[in-house]
């Protein structure tokens, strides 16, 4: 890796580190001598400043993991590069490095997962995907799935960065993946039939899962009025809400202008929906809740235009989030 800054130019790699200040073997008076196996580097320490792996793979070690993956990749995130299309290429080194690891990170378009035996499959997947833009980032660059934070510009987050949320409950049920067919997989707009989650294979198509939608009458915009009430006056999503009781409040990844502006009129007519993927919780309460804003294609065939990490407020209402959402709709999405 060549990392360039306003003073010099250094090079990292696994097995060694040269600054441009230290010059060059070139001007040393017997580089013939030098055991270059003496400059090792971290260098993820030295990037990222953490890169914590812990060997138990238990439920919080399992988040661990995930903590650290999506730590590399929000610094990274901040980064420009001259051509967008270098995005995976640039951090194909690190990916190669996270493999050799123990336990191992293997990744498909950047999306990682980790073999972990006590894990249940949903816990990877929803940590996996949740993921989000801070700042409402830009519109998708449509080069990658639109799963992937590879295919977004901006800063990524990730829900459950806090340590303090011990553990998560994924509220979806997966049901498999289905790769692209080989025609397909430039637009990853094909896919073939769903097959049960054995390994992240290397080209995955689409994530196939049940998913609980939030129904309509439940968003509020910022002025306590009900989408369903009153379209026509909508002055921007806020919170959900059930009767005067508000459950999910402080979006903490604001829309982008292009998806706020067709929000409203696109629920209502159910080419869109949001979805909630997961709750994270700390001490068995429930404090976060992870929604994903989807786009309907073609039947169950729908895309990832938003996530939101919302607060989760349930004192008051008589009963958990568990049981709120025991009465929304189920569907099933093969998300690409």
């Amino acid at each position: 890796m060549l990392v360039f800054t306003e003073d010099q130019m250094s090079y990292h790699c696994q097995t060694a580190s040269w600054q441009e200040g230290l010059r060059g073997p070139e001007c040393m008076k017997h580089p013939q001598t030098i055991d270059w196996n003496c400059w090792p580097v971290k260098i993820f320490d030295r990037l990222f400043w953490k890169t914590e792996i812990y060997p138990q793979y238990t439920c919080p070690e399992s988040l661990q993991l995930y903590r650290t993956y999506f730590d590399m990749v929000g610094h990274y995130s901040c980064r420009h590069l001259t051509r967008r299309s270098d995005y995976l290429n640039a951090f194909s080194g690190i990916l190669a490095h996270l493999r050799q690891l123990s336990p191992p990170c293997y990744t498909s378009s950047g999306i990682p997962y980790y073999p972990c035996e006590n894990a249940p499959e949903n816990l990877h997947i929803f940590a996996a995907l949740s993921w989000y833009i801070r700042g409402g980032g830009s519109p998708r660059r449509k080069q990658h799935p639109s799963w992937t934070w590879l295919d977004w510009d901006g800063q990524v987050g990730w829900a459950p960065s806090q340590r303090r949320h011990t553990s998560c409950c994924p509220t979806f049920r997966f049901k498999g993946i289905a790769e692209p067919s080989i025609q397909d997989r430039d637009s990853h707009s094909g896919t073939e039939q769903v097959r049960q989650q054995d390994d992240i294979p290397r080209h995955l198509g689409a994530i196939c899962m049940d998913v609980p939608i939030i129904p309509l009458s439940y968003y509020v915009d910022d002025r306590g009025r009900r989408l369903i009430d009153d379209a026509d006056s909508w002055s921007g999503f806020s919170h959900f809400k059930i009767g005067d009781k508000t459950f999910l409040d402080a979006v903490t990844s604001p829309m982008h202008p292009s998806i706020e502006v067709q929000f409203p009129w696109r629920i209502l007519d159910k080419t869109w929906a949001c979805c909630l993927l997961g709750r994270l919780q700390e001490d068995g309460v429930n404090k976060i809740a992870f929604v994903l804003l989807i786009e309907w294609l073609d039947g169950d065939i729908g895309q990832r235009l938003h996530a939101m990490v919302l607060r989760s407020l349930v004192s008051g209402l008589g009963c958990g989030l568990e049981d709120i959402e025991a009465g929304w709709d189920v569907r099933s999405v093969t998300l690409i």
